[in-house]
């Protein structure tokens, strides 16, 4: 990569051995499907039928050419935005980020944490730190083929008072948005590419970045990024002007090449959300849409994917998807709110979408109110609500296997209010516990000692502090 386009902090190495050792292969909270999935040979015209193989409706297509890499290694690593807090998988252990703290490793086999910078006395508040740098503010969002990746703010390019004119008070932004690379063993933070810069029209300084997800597929980045650009009348100080837009971009990591999938403008007086839940299977990257503004092309509640070899978008499911959506092979299964006459009773229903027919039905009964779901190629993980929010595990059938040891739901709430969410990573579960207003606590088991009732709950990660998105 040529100098003019990373700045790089070498640091000398103090916990780099430590740290390095723990840092081999990168969390999959996704079954890896690119295996399985079934060939789709077709063209990106028109809408297919379900006779035809998988059906769908292409959307979109900005790209030139397709999006395929020469890279060859690990087929999919999901992003773990879903965390609130960003909990990233390693082969010994797990990055987190901890507020005013920074980046953190922790060793499974010890328990123990240290802060991912290797600068010997390093107070963890500049610009010199690898963990915690105050002048690129962020976090890692994924791990990668072996370093950490995220999007982070320049802040030498922020104002840090309201810019004014005669007309307009604008709010301070996010300054330039950046992709940027962290060595694991933190010895080092690279500035990949400005985001800002690659987008068909100028984004100033003054719009911060309000959502970020990325996940790493077939030796690629696919980055999901929110923007937002606020300001106000000098004139009528009640009057709040907000823009919102977003953009989904794919990054070669081999070519370090950076293009943009799909961009929806800045707009005055529009809430358009951006692409969540990316997921990496075969040849394609699935993502879900949650919002109902008509002036965004991809509008609705909406289950869409990127076909890889083609650049273009494709809507999958039509409508109806609430919540979250897994997808393993050629399933997908997803969440439809239940419509009924008191809406107090209100509920999401699981349904399991065939993409080689087209064709949806209920997973479980109409009365099972499921909140989380994950899957895998012979297994469908869901939370149960009831008395009290329970994990089972099913086959593709719909038989109840086994349902899991509760959660501890009295961790920061006393009432048991709390929500929780399971992920799933090659033989290991995750089930995690969010506070209503703030903290989480993260446990882990073995999905071999699930299925055969054995299993026990160990918590690895416990965060009081207030969620921070």
């Amino acid at each position: 990569m040529a100098n003019n386009r990373k700045i790089r902090y070498i640091i000398n190495t103090v916990l780099g051995a430590v740290l390095l050792a723990g840092a081999v292969t990168a969390g999959v909270f996704l079954l890896r499907g690119g295996e399985d999935t079934p060939p789709t040979e077709h063209s990106t015209g028109d809408s297919q039928s379900p006779q035809d193989g998988i059906a769908y409706e292409v959307v979109a297509d900005n790209i030139e050419g397709d999006l395929q890499t020469k890279f060859e290694g690990p087929d999919d690593v999901p992003s773990m935005a879903s965390f609130s807090g960003t909990l990233l998988a390693a082969e010994n252990g797990w990055y987190y980020y901890e507020q005013g703290v920074g980046v953190q490793y922790r060793d499974a086999a010890t328990g123990e944490s240290v802060v991912v910078c290797a600068r010997p006395e390093c107070t963890h508040d500049n610009e010199y730190c690898a963990a915690n740098n105050s002048r690129y503010i962020g976090r890692p969002a994924v791990y990668y083929d072996g370093y950490l990746y995220g999007i982070s703010g320049d802040g030498e390019k922020t104002d840090h008072e309201p810019e004014k004119n005669e007309e307009i008070v604008w709010f301070s932004g996010s300054g330039d948005v950046l992709l940027m690379r962290y060595a694991p063993d933190g010895t080092a933070l690279d500035k990949l590419v400005s985001l800002s810069d690659a987008l068909p029209d100028a984004i100033d300084h003054h719009v911060s970045f309000v959502s970020a997800e990325i996940i790493g597929h077939k030796g690629a980045l696919w980055i999901s990024v929110g923007f937002e650009r606020t300001c106000m009348m000098a004139q009528d100080r009640d009057s709040v002007d907000r823009q919102k837009g977003y953009a989904l971009f794919h990054y070669d990591l081999s070519a370090e090449k950076l293009s943009t999938v799909f961009y929806m403008p800045l707009a005055k007086d529009a809430d358009p959300f951006a692409p969540a839940e990316l997921r990496g299977m075969g040849d394609y990257v699935y993502f879900r849409k949650i919002n109902c503004e008509w002036e965004d092309p991809l509008n609705g509640n909406r289950v869409y994917r990127v076909n890889i070899r083609t650049g273009a978008i494709e809507k999958v499911i039509g409508n109806d998807v609430f919540t979250t959506y897994a997808a393993s092979g050629s399933r997908i299964l997803y969440l439809k709110e239940k419509v009924t006459a008191d809406t107090n009773s209100a509920r999401m229903q699981l349904m399991l979408f065939d993409l080689q027919t087209g064709e949806s039905r209920l997973f479980l009964g109409e009365e099972d109110y499921v909140t989380a779901l994950q899957c895998t190629e012979e297994y469908v993980l869901v939370t149960m609500r009831g008395a009290w929010e329970s994990i089972r595990i099913y086959d593709y059938d719909g038989r109840l296997l086994q349902t899991l040891p509760a959660l501890d739901m009295t961790a920061f709430v006393p009432d048991g209010t709390n929500r929780t969410d399971i992920k799933v990573n090659g033989d290991t579960l995750y089930g995690i516990v969010y506070g209503v207003v703030g903290g989480r606590s993260v446990y882990t088991m073995s999905l071999a000692a699930a299925l055969e009732g054995s299993g026990q709950w160990q918590l690895v990660l416990e965060d009081s502090s207030e969620l921070l998105y």
